[in-house]
């Protein structure tokens, strides 16, 4: 089974079972030569399987566009009583896990096979690093930027990959958007561990008020 004939509610574990089953170089070599042969061409009449590497970073793809247009501004000229149509709004849950999944298993096999992994970087109808840093810019859920990293970093363990990957990175708006919430984060660490201290060197002082009020709110 090549999981075209895959139901919904099983293409998750399939993807999956691809994972545990491409640990290994030899595996992960087969498991890449798989999902490519099940792209166009390779699945019979010119369709394209669900599981393949031309479905993945094609769905990808209309993601990061359809995001793309959400985040254009609105025209001086745009009626503020439309709604724009003709893309999607937004990720789904079922949606995100196989996004996820997808993403997962492509760390698994770029990760343990070289070639798989430069040449899912070199395929110009894939561009899987362009498509991730661009996911990067929109607004989509956490878990999937967390994943979108990952999947970067084992695009960056090929010397030949990692010094573009620097360019994309210098280029994006990824940098400043990920370094004004560590910042900010560090901000909010910061204060919450001065108030911490604070709160204890009140408590040191004044030992008996504190605890009888406590008490006192606490019953009330």
């Amino acid at each position: 089974m090549a999981g075209d004939l895959l139901p919904p509610s099983l293409y998750v574990p399939y993807l999956e079972m691809l994972r545990g089953l491409s640990n290994g170089k030899q595996s992960a070599s087969c498991c890449f030569n798989l999902l490519k042969m099940n792209g166009t061409g390779g699945g019979g009449g010119g369709s394209v399987r669900s599981v393949s590497w031309d479905h993945f970073f094609g769905s990808f793809n209309r993601y990061f566009s359809s995001l793309r247009q959400d985040m254009r501004p609105e025209s001086p000229f745009q009626d503020p009583n439309r709604t724009p149509t003709g893309y999607n709004k937004g990720i789904t849950p079922q949606e995100l896990d196989g996004l996820i999944a997808v993403l997962k298993l492509t760390q698994t096999v770029a990760s343990w096979s070289e070639e798989a992994r430069i040449q899912l970087y070199e395929n110009q109808s894939w561009l899987p690093t362009i498509l991730l840093f661009g996911l990067l810019t929109c607004s989509v859920p956490l878990q999937l930027k967390a994943e979108c990293l990952k999947t970067l970093a084992v695009f960056a363990k090929s010397p030949e990959v990692v010094m573009s990957l620097w360019q994309a990175l210098e280029t994006s708006q990824v940098r400043h958007d990920f370094g004004d919430s560590i910042w900010l984060a560090n901000c909010d660490g910061r204060s919450l561990r001065s108030e911490k201290l604070h709160r204890k060197s009140v408590e040191r002082n004044t030992v008996g008020p504190t605890l009888s009020s406590s008490y006192s709110v606490s019953v009330t």
